[in-house]
C-alpha cells in the first residue's frame, strides 16, 4: 500500500491552492464568526469558498438588503480571519453577490458567496534588515527580452510573455528592488508605488491597452505583505505602438521621465486611458482619442489660453450683446402668438451660457498651442485634416452618428482616417512628454515603423517570443 504524500507544514501555505482561514465579518456593529477558504486564481483574482454560518440573528442581520437604502452603493463588509500557519487576511471591502439559507431537520444555516475590491494578506518574516522589495503581478504585459533600468531607488524590472496567447492571465511582472537597506522605508514604498504608475500608464500605452495589476507583493521591516485588487479585466482593441521585441528604449524614456520629466505635463495618466480604452465602434474610438487631446489641453492650458478675451472684458462685451439681441427680437417678433413670444423668452435667458461659446477658444486652436509650448513635432500631419477629425468627432457627439445616411459613406472620408490621424497627434504628445527618441509604430498608410522625432527614414522591426510567471511569496530576483 502506499504511502500517503506528506500535508505541506503551515508555513508553506501555497495561496495559489485553498487556504482555509478563521476570523470575523462584521458591518456596522454585527460581528459574526466566519471560516472560508481562498485562493488566487491564475487571472490574479481571489476565488472564495465560504463556510455556512449557524442562523443566528446576527448572521441574518448581515444580508445586505438590510443596509442602508439611501445609498446606491452595494454593502461592503470587514473580514479578518487568520489561517493555520500565521496568514493574515483583511478586507473591509467585501461584498455580497450571493446569499441564501440552508435548512435542515436538524440545523439552519446562511450561506454568503464573496466578492471584493481589496484584500490585504501578511506574514511576517525573519529578513527584518534586508533591503524592501516590491513585486506587481501583471495582466496584458508583452516584452520580450525582459526590461531591465536603475535608477535611486533601485533595480527596476518588467518581464511578459511575448506572444502573448492568454491576455486574461497573469503573465508578467514589475519589480522594484532597493540594492541596500533605506533610511524609511515608507517613504521608500511610497515613491515605488508612484514610480510603478507611471510605467504603468507608458507601458499601457505601448501595449495600447491598460496593464493590469491584480496583486502587489511588498517585502519590508520583517514583513511580506500582499494585496489584492479586483480589477476589470482590459483588453486589446488597437495595434501596438511599440513592438514588445523594441520596447526597451521606451521602457527608459519613462524611468528616465519620472525624474528628470522634460516636461511637466499634468494628466498624461488619464489621457492614456482614453487611448487604451478598449471599444468596438468606430465612433467610440474618434470621441476617445480626441477626449485624450482635450484633456491634456485642458490640464495644461492656462485660463487665459482658453479664451480670446479677459473674462472681464467679455462680459461687458456680452451684456451689450445680450440686449442688442433681446431688443432686435421683441422689435422683429412683436406681433407673433404667445407661444411663440414663450419661445424668443426661453431663448433669451439661454444667452448668457450661450455666448461663453463665443468666447472659448476652439479645440484645434488650443491643441496647436499646446503643440507649439511642448515642441510636439505635428511634421506630415495635415493641420486640415485634424479640423475635420474634431468636427467628426463634434457630429457623433451632437447627432449620434457620422455618416449621412441618405449619402452613404463614399462621400465622407472614412472615420478611420480621422481616428488614425487623430492617435497619432495624441501619441506624439505622450512621446514629447517623456523625452522619448527612437521608433514607434505608425498605421497611417499601412503598419510601419516611424522615427521620433519623425524623419523620412523608416527602419523595420523583428518577431519572438518568450514567458515569464511569478507565484511565490518569496522576494523577487531583479528581472
Amino acid at each position: 500500500m502506499p504511502k500517503a504524500k506528506p500535508r505541506p507544514s503551515n508555513d508553506c501555505e501555497d495561496l495559489n491552492r485553498f487556504v482555509t482561514f478563521t476570523g470575523t465579518i462584521s458591518r456596522d456593529d454585527v460581528v459574526v464568526p466566519i471560516k472560508f477558504r481562498v485562493r488566487f486564481g491564475v487571472d490574479g483574482e481571489l476565488r472564495f469558498r465560504v463556510y455556512p454560518l449557524p442562523m443566528t440573528r446576527e448572521a441574518l442581520d448581515l444580508r445586505a438588503e438590510r443596509s442602508n437604502r439611501k445609498s446606491n452603493k452595494a454593502a461592503t463588509y470587514k473580514v479578518s480571519a487568520e489561517s493555520a500557519g500565521g496568514i493574515r487576511f483583511d478586507s473591509d471591502g467585501i461584498m455580497l453577490k450571493g446569499y441564501g439559507r440552508k435548512i435542515t431537520q436538524t440545523s439552519a444555516h446562511v450561506t454568503f458567496k464573496f466578492a471584493y475590491t481589496k484584500a490585504t494578506f501578511t506574514r511576517a518574516k525573519d529578513d527584518i534588515n534586508a533591503p524592501p522589495a516590491i513585486r506587481w503581478n501583471l495582466r496584458g504585459f508583452e516584452a520580450f527580452p525582459a526590461l531591465r533600468g536603475e535608477c535611486v531607488l533601485g533595480k527596476v524590472g518588467l518581464q511578459g510573455n511575448y506572444p502573448e496567447k492568454r491576455p486574461d492571465r497573469v503573465t508578467g511582472v514589475a519589480t522594484i528592488i532597493a540594492e541596500a537597506p533605506v533610511v524609511d522605508t515608507s517613504i521608500w514604498l511610497a515613491d515605488a508605488q508612484r514610480l510603478f504608475q507611471h510605467m504603468r500608464d507608458v507601458m499601457s500605452l505601448a501595449m495600447s491597452r491598460q496593464i493590469d495589476y491584480p496583486t502587489r507583493d511588498t517585502w519590508a521591516d520583517g514583513k511580506w505583505e500582499r494585496v489584492a485588487y479586483s480589477q476589470t479585466r482590459s483588453r486589446r482593441t488597437y495595434q501596438h505602438v511599440f513592438h514588445p521585441m523594441q520596447i526597451q528604449p521606451v521602457f527608459d524614456a519613462a524611468l528616465a521621465s519620472y525624474f528628470d520629466p522634460p516636461i511637466l505635463a499634468k494628466g498624461l495618466n488619464y489621457a492614456i486611458e482614453w487611448l487604451t480604452l478598449p471599444v468596438t465602434y468606430s465612433e467610440m474610438r474618434l470621441t476617445n482619442a480626441i477626449t485624450a487631446l482635450e484633456h491634456l489641453t485642458g490640464a495644461n492650458l492656462g485660463p487665459a489660453d482658453h479664451v480670446f478675451l479677459p473674462e472681464k472684458a467679455f462680459e461687458k462685451f456680452a451684456k451689450r450683446l445680450r440686449r442688442l439681441a433681446a431688443d432686435d427680437l421683441a422689435a422683429t417678433f412683436a406681433d407673433v402668438d404667445a407661444a411663440q413670444t414663450a419661445s424668443i423668452d426661453a431663448m433669451c435667458a439661454t444667452f448668457p451660457a450661450k455666448m461663453q461659446d463665443l468666447n472659448r477658444r476652439p479645440l484645434f486652436d488650443r491643441i496647436m498651442m499646446l503643440a507649439d509650448r511642448w515642441c510636439v513635432p505635428l511634421d506630415g500631419l495635415d493641420a486640415e485634416a485634424l479640423r475635420a477629425a474634431i468636427t467628426a468627432r463634434n457630429r457623433v457627439v451632437h447627432r449620434g452618428y457620422y455618416y449621412e445616411p441618405e449619402r452613404g459613406s463614399r462621400e465622407q472620408v472614412d472615420l478611420w482616417d480621422h481616428l488614425l490621424l487623430v492617435r497619432e497627434v495624441a501619441i506624439r504628445f505622450a512621446l514629447t512628454v517623456i523625452g522619448y527618441h527612437g521608433t514607434y509604430l505608425s498605421f497611417r498608410g499601412g503598419q510601419h515603423d516611424v522615427a521620433f522625432p519623425p524623419t523620412p527614414k523608416d527602419q523595420g522591426a523583428g518577431t519572438s517570443s518568450s514567458r515569464h510567471e511569478a507565484t511565490s511569496d518569496d522576494p523577487p530576483e531583479q528581472a
